[in-house]
């Protein structure tokens, strides 16, 4: 008997039965033999945020699905627009069926990339799809143009000083941070604060499904602004997506499941 249904590729043995299971982005077949083989169809790409590196996404694993994960790009100029900027990370990502997941910054560049390719789904961490879920401080950043004021060494210093309010709650989280931070360029950091700043959504071209994942008590972007959300961790905050990785993971991997099966 043949059975077709809805998943992703992958052939599993069945002990000393004899069972064939192929699944794939659009199909799967249950057949009789045993034979074990795994194919990855679905290309998984990571963004962290402002400042941040791929290290933000450490403690979130998958079973059965590889991660790929995008670092930030110098911009080219300070004028360098969003949508130029998404388009050199086009020759990066590649596949068929694609799932990107971003935090905080990373989740609003992820939007732009699906008005330039198709991607099945996002997963926001953290993050906006909409200017009007920014609180005012970005109002007022973008206005009096404070992203001119930044650099890295100045910001990666004040760390101790805010850090515990933003959600570096333990020494280790705020070296991180620290060295994150540090690794930045002026330029880089300027660039991203005011894009962010002055970021506005554009319907057309994002049909993409989109996730909204949240922390109860994220600063910067204060839950309360949220309009849609759609997985909300208790207690998280902007960190979330390093102390709270596997919860997100886990939530993250039954929802591929529940697409493609």
């Amino acid at each position: 008997m043949l059975k077709i249904r809805y998943g992703l590729l992958q052939i599993s043995p069945s002990g000393s039965g004899s069972a064939l299971r192929i699944m794939s982005i659009g199909w799967k077949i249950k057949h009789n033999s045993i034979i074990d083989i795994n194919v990855k169809a679905l290309q998984i790409y990571t963004i962290p945020g402002l400042g941040f590196d791929s290290r933000i996404f450490q403690n979130i694993h998958f079973e059965n699905f590889q991660i790929t994960h995008l670092e930030w790009k110098e911009p080219l100029s300070q004028d360098e627009s969003i949508e130029a900027y998404a388009k050199r990370y086009l020759d990066e990502i590649k596949g068929e069926h694609i799932v990107l997941i971003g935090h905080s910054f990373g989740g609003v560049l992820s939007i732009e990339l699906s008005r330039l390719i198709k991607i099945d789904s996002i997963f926001l961490i953290s993050s906006i799809r909409h200017e009007q879920e920014m609180p005012v401080t970005f109002n007022a950043i973008s206005k009096l143009k404070l992203y001119k004021l930044i650099t890295p060494g100045q910001l990666a210093q004040s760390v101790p000083f805010w850090g515990k309010f933003y959600d570096y709650t333990s020494a280790e989280q705020m070296g991180l941070a620290i060295d994150m931070i540090s690794n930045n360029t002026k330029t880089y950091l300027k660039w991203a604060v005011k894009t962010i700043s002055n970021w506005k959504f554009k319907a057309q071209g994002t049909e993409t499904n989109i996730t909204q994942i949240h922390g109860s008590k994220d600063k910067t972007f204060p839950i309360s602004k949220i309009k849609n959300v759609d997985f909300t961790v208790e207690g998280g905050g902007h960190f979330m997506v390093y102390k709270h990785g596997k919860q997100i993971g886990e939530f993250i991997q039954q929802k591929i499941n529940s697409i493609i099966i």
